[in-house]
């Protein structure tokens, strides 16, 4: 069974960028199912966040049971649905808890025997523009928020990584890893 490392964190906190350094040095990973949905553009939050989220984690679940046995590292988890649902709820004034919440407390259940660390990585300086990206940086930051929130009330370790050079990150986390 894997071991899944997630990495999180707020919209332009590196999170990609590092996952692509991490696979370079030969680690598998898993890409952030949310950003291909939105490229594909059949489902988008700003018009159904019940069935894009929803998608999300099917794909995230699918991808994370076919993690190969080890170490592997997931560009956001499980947990990050219940930052998202939060993230509505205040910003956006939807609550999707009763339409959304049972399914996702259900598959955090599976997926968080799974999780190793999670590492919340710290935000840009600078917020930018991707064709994935739909947030504000006002958004970003409350996004990021939410989702420290939700793994600290739910994953016993949650490491805190700054901004710095990916390979400084990336030599945090892989060292973290090393030492737990």
């Amino acid at each position: 069974m894997a071991t899944i490392h997630v990495l999180t964190g707020g919209p332009c906190s590196g999170k990609s960028t590092a996952l692509a350094e991490i696979a370079r040095r030969g680690f598998a990973v898993i890409p952030e199912a949310a950003a291909a949905i939105i490229l594909e553009g059949s489902l988008h939050p700003d018009r159904d966040p019940l069935a894009f989220q929803r998608e999300v984690l099917r794909r995230q679940l699918a991808a994370e049971r076919d993690a190969p046995d080890g170490p592997a590292f997931a560009d956001r988890g499980i947990g990050d649905g219940f930052g998202y649902l939060e993230f509505y709820r205040r910003r956006r004034g939807l609550d999707l808890d009763a339409a959304f919440g049972g399914e996702l407390r259900a598959a955090w259940d599976e997926a968080r025997r799974r999780y190793g660390t999670v590492f919340l990585l710290d935000r840009s300086p600078e917020f930018r523009r991707e064709d994935y990206r739909r947030e504000t940086a006002d958004e970003a930051a409350l996004i990021h928020e939410a989702l420290a929130a939700a793994y600290r009330a739910r994953h016993p370790r949650v490491i805190e990584v700054p901004w710095g050079s990916i390979g400084e990150r990336v030599d945090r986390i892989l060292d973290s890893i090393r030492g737990s």
